[in-house]
């Protein structure tokens, strides 16, 4: 098993999410982006996705929408959704970023579909900006910064604290959701977004083999033209335009990494050549993946 960015790599050349806080499914960090500068590439989390702007301002571009995110202001991105990140304004944009796991959030069967699931599967939305003069902003934002105070600190027992604190957050969250109207009332909705999941669980985990339209749909019990229509519906992408879009995200983390080799890397994200896969990865980024690590390492 080799660990790299926010993911790991096993040894059969599947890829899962990574987390950086100890024995629980967290992932959180601060960055900086410079006016001109560094940006986020474009990628796509399994997981929720919570973004503070500290200081400055961002733009994210969401499913190839710009949305601009002013300081002080929370960005929820849903999971699976394509994003990049850059600095919004003329100064720099200082940020904290949260990735969390549902399985951090599971109670009883009935919590779960009443509260956890809603969020998780219900929320029909690509992302939410919860501004300053939002509902239910001033709890969210202390929340959110009482989580780095604890991770800051690390006092005893303070992955008890984070996760207690996470669940102060997802009930604000739901509120807010709720009051927005942003979760999905039909029952047959929550379930086509749920079979969708579970598609992209299939192609995550089997990323190095061959993909077929059969073998998504056998994962989800559906039928194949049932897969066409919702991955349009909710990643706006064909299955295999998703397919290529996740490969190349994992090999642009495998690049950065630096411990393989592009061989290596284009069997493990399910290319039967390097050249191929160079093929492919420029058309995808414009550059080769030898210049993409160049670019890089410059930042």
């Amino acid at each position: 098993m080799k660990k790299t960015g926010v993911i790991t790599v096993l040894s059969d050349g599947t890829v899962m999410q990574d987390y950086n806080v100890s024995d629980i499914p967290l992932y959180i960090a601060r960055g900086k982006l410079r006016p001109g500068g560094n940006t986020i590439s474009e990628h796509a989390n399994l997981d929720l996705e919570t973004i503070y702007v500290s200081e400055g301002e961002m733009t994210a571009q969401i499913n190839g929408k710009d949305v601009h995110v002013l300081e002080k202001e929370i960005l929820v991105i849903n999971s699976s959704i394509p994003h990049s990140l850059r600095c919004g304004g003329d100064k720099d944009c200082i940020y904290s970023c949260g990735i969390a796991n549902e399985s951090l959030f599971t109670a009883s069967r009935s919590m779960r579909e009443k509260y956890i699931d809603q969020i998780f599967y219900s929320f029909n939305h690509d992302y939410i900006l919860i501004k300053r003069n939002s509902p239910y902003y001033e709890p969210i934002e202390k929340v959110f910064s009482e989580i780095w105070n604890i991770y800051d600190k690390q006092p005893r027992c303070y992955e008890l604290l984070i996760t207690a604190k996470l669940q102060e957050y997802l009930a604000y969250l739901y509120m807010y959701l709720g009051d927005s109207d942003l979760i999905i009332d039909s029952n047959l909705e929550k379930k086509d977004y749920r079979l969708f999941l579970r598609m992209v669980e299939h192609v995550r985990y089997t990323m190095a083999e061959k993909i077929s339209i059969k073998g998504m749909a056998d994962a989800a019990g559906v039928s194949e033209k049932t897969v066409h229509n919702l991955f349009r519906k909710y990643a706006n992408r064909t299955p295999f335009e998703f397919v290529t879009f996740l490969r190349i995200n994992v090999a642009k983390n495998l690049l950065v990494d630096g411990s393989y080799t592009l061989s290596d890397i284009a069997l493990m994200t399910g290319f039967s050549h390097q050249s191929h896969f160079t093929k492919v990865f420029k058309s995808e980024t414009g550059v080769t993946p030898r210049e993409y690590v160049k670019s890089i390492v410059k930042k």
